[in-house]
């Protein structure tokens, strides 16, 4: 309903602004819940060798969800971006703007986890 707000207001398509939507990872098409967790996953990061797959399976472990849904209480989304611009602090996540780093342990994710009101 927003994006076809938006388009009547901006006298545009609503695909263009679906195009928007889904392009920048920072907005969305749906809902998000109080804390997006995006995950990367850019070929740059697998180059060095980073294992975001293992930080992607952690999370839906801990969060019991899967990438693109959220918790039954609204608080976290999982969802998995091209880049962060984090590839030296890999692996990393960026919640609604801040980058969390050096997530190599399940301790250090759940730490993280707890740590967000």
């Amino acid at each position: 309903p927003t994006a076809y707000y938006i388009a009547d207001r901006l006298k545009m398509r609503v695909t263009n602004i679906f195009d928007c939507l889904k392009f920048y990872s920072e907005l969305s098409p749906v809902p998000r819940a109080k804390y997006p967790i995006q995950v990367c996953c850019s070929p740059a990061c697998r180059v060095n060798r980073v294992d975001s797959h293992r930080l992607i399976s952690t999370l839906e472990q801990l969060l019991d969800i899967k990438l693109g849904e959220t918790t039954y209480d609204g608080r976290f989304t999982l969802e998995q971006v091209t880049c962060i611009g984090a590839c030296d602090r890999a692996p990393a996540v960026r919640i609604n703007g801040h980058v969390y780093d050096h997530l190599d342990t399940q301790e250090k994710i759940e730490a993280l986890l707890r740590s967000l009101p």
